[in-house]
């Protein structure tokens, strides 16, 4: 019998002492040693100038290309393209690689590999476009990448002692369970872990009720989720209620404007967003100002401009930290939009984001090729709408995905008709499917566009 098996036999308090237990492990793990001084670290580095981070990039490329280029993989590479790790710089080591894309890490992940004396952890991506990866990672990496976290959380005033109402991924409630609690503590991270996937309009009023019983006043999660517990709040009329809120985080997701208005409404917090992955080669963290920011001294990030997509662009990533499994010039696959202003109010360092629009893959195509993004504007007015997701099967055919609240009326589908043309065009016949729920992946995501066109 697995672990999970035994898990969800165990009656709740030792579940939750199991998951306390779990917490510790993994807070010990992330936090002990060096974590405080890289936080410190990451810390002073928040203001620093251009020439200071390129000084920064600069030396730690040099540090990652002499620690990798015994590895079989990338010694093949450099010798392929005619790379020469001392004549030339770091960066034009970088200009003369190819661009590397998931399926090249799936096939090679074993010369990939590379042996390091320190100690790893397995990592891997949950396969959301074409087949997950399990990679190691040292234990430096983990902490670095953390260090970062919470240098963001630290800006939008969350530290470590903050208790969260967490609306996470994982699967801590048995899916059979039908009674309260849907939820469990972890203690030693300050979360009350609630379960997405017993989230529903009979049991919503459970969970608001505990979240206001517990006063906890950071809530962090996929913004899917965040933005669904507010419709409750709203359709309870809750509003106001909770006040105790005080910030609202959001990751894993796109966050959609929609979203942001639900929020806000809600709990009287603007949601600030964060962009990061397990693969660790790039990270964007939204300032105090709500202006998201690239993490320069993390990893060397890349915007390849995609044909087609005004403004839109590739994110492209080095992780120098994790030297078991380097990643150069990896396509994450995700997108992103830039802004030509490049100044903040709030002076920190780092390339700006107009935002994340999601993967490449979220995106509606038109019958002539082109393709639409941001498409969640076309919901911004729709009041009566909890929750929408647009499903193209085909380049003439789309399905729009709604939960309605109970004023939708005829009136709103044609309003949403309107809208929608007004955006795309008429090439595209558009259906509506009314559900009690929107599906999710394995992992608890929504995805705002499902694409099935290949």
């Amino acid at each position: 019998m697995n672990k999970e098996k035994i898990y969800n036999k165990l009656p709740v308090f030792l579940q939750n002492m199991a998951i306390h237990a779990e917490g510790w492990k993994i807070n010990r793990r992330r936090y002990d040693g060096a974590y405080n001084s890289l936080l410190k670290s990451a810390q002073e580095r928040t203001f620093w100038t251009e020439p200071q981070l390129h000084k920064w990039q600069e030396q730690k490329l040099k540090d990652f290309f002499s620690s990798i280029c015994k590895n079989s993989y990338w010694s093949d590479q450099f010798l392929k393209y005619g790379i020469d790790l001392v004549q030339d710089s770091p960066f034009e080591v970088l200009s003369k690689l190819p661009i590397l894309n998931k399926s090249e890490v799936q096939k090679n992940r074993l010369s990939i590999i590379n042996p390091v004396s320190e100690e790893t952890i397995s990592r891997h991506t949950s396969g959301t476009t074409g087949g997950g990866l399990v990679f190691p990672e040292t234990h430096y990496s983990e902490q670095l990448q953390w260090a970062i976290w919470w240098r963001y959380r630290n800006w939008n005033n969350i530290d470590k002692h903050t208790w969260c109402t967490y609306l996470g991924g994982r699967s801590i409630v048995p899916i059979q369970q039908d009674i309260t609690p849907y939820w469990r503590v972890n203690k030693p991270a300050r979360q009350v872990m609630y379960s997405l996937y017993h989230l529903s309009e009979k049991t919503a009023r459970q969970y608001l009720d505990d979240i206001q019983r517990r006063r906890l006043p950071w809530i962090h999660g996929y913004p899917s989720y965040i933005s669904l517990l507010a419709n409750y709040v709203i359709d309870s009329q809750r509003i106001g209620q909770f006040d105790f809120v005080q910030s609202i985080t959001t990751g894993a997701e796109n966050l959609l404007d929609t979203q942001i208005s639900i929020i806000e409404k809600a709990f009287g917090v603007k949601p600030k967003q964060h962009y990061g992955l397990a693969e660790g080669v790039a990270n964007i963290s939204m300032c105090p100002e709500g202006r998201l920011h690239v993490d320069e001294d993390f990893s060397l990030v890349e915007f390849d401009p995609i044909e087609g997509l005004e403004g839109a662009h590739r994110i492209i990533g080095t992780n120098w930290n994790n030297t078991a499994f380097p990643l150069l010039r990896y396509d994450t696959n995700d997108v992103a939009i830039l802004t030509p202003n490049q100044s903040c109010a709030c002076g920190r360092a780092g390339r700006i984001v107009a935002r994340i629009d999601g993967r490449q893959e979220d995106y509606l195509v038109l019958p002539n090729g082109v393709k639409i993004g941001r498409l969640d504007h076309i919901f911004k007015d729709m009041i009566n709408i909890k929750e929408a997701r647009i499903v193209q099967n085909s380049v003439t055919n789309a399905r729009v995905e709604i939960v309605k609240r109970e004023g939708y009326r005829d009136e709103d589908e044609k309003m949403l008709l309107r809208e929608f043309v007004s955006r795309v065009g008429g090439d595209i016949h558009l259906e509506f499917a009314y559900l009690d729920q929107l599906p999710r992946t394995k992992s608890g995501k929504l995805k705002f566009v499902e694409s099935n066109i290949k």
